[in-house]
């Protein structure tokens, strides 16, 4: 029998260990491997903690885990629980438009 959700699951659980590589993505990773296991509530403390320690990286780190992030998510698009409103909205986004201002500012700095 074919389980309708079966790639979600095996993508979860593939982006743990990737992320398990990455030291400041340990948390993510197990996000993941909770919500692989239908442990919702402890998913959503991980990332809970994941989000908390995301707000002490210095730029390079935040960029760097943003890009690992993403570049993952691509290679797992089965994983459709991994990028939350929470992920996206309080890291990513926030992550992504700082540098896009950095780049900006940079760039009018030369002119």
């Amino acid at each position: 029998m074919f389980y309708w959700n079966r790639r979600n699951f095996e993508d979860l659980a593939k982006l743990s260990e990737e992320l398990d590589s990455h030291p400041n993505l340990i948390a993510l990773a197990s996000y993941c491997r909770y919500r692989e296991r239908g442990l919702r509530r402890e998913a959503f403390s991980a990332l809970e903690d994941f989000l908390s320690v995301a707000r002490s990286f210095d730029s390079a780190a935040a960029r760097s885990a943003a890009i690992t992030i993403l570049e993952l998510s691509a290679r797992a698009s089965g994983a459709h629980q991994f990028l939350t409103q929470p992920l996206i909205t309080r890291f990513l986004l926030p992550t992504l438009r700082s540098w896009m201002r950095t780049g900006a500012m940079a760039r009018h700095s030369i002119s």
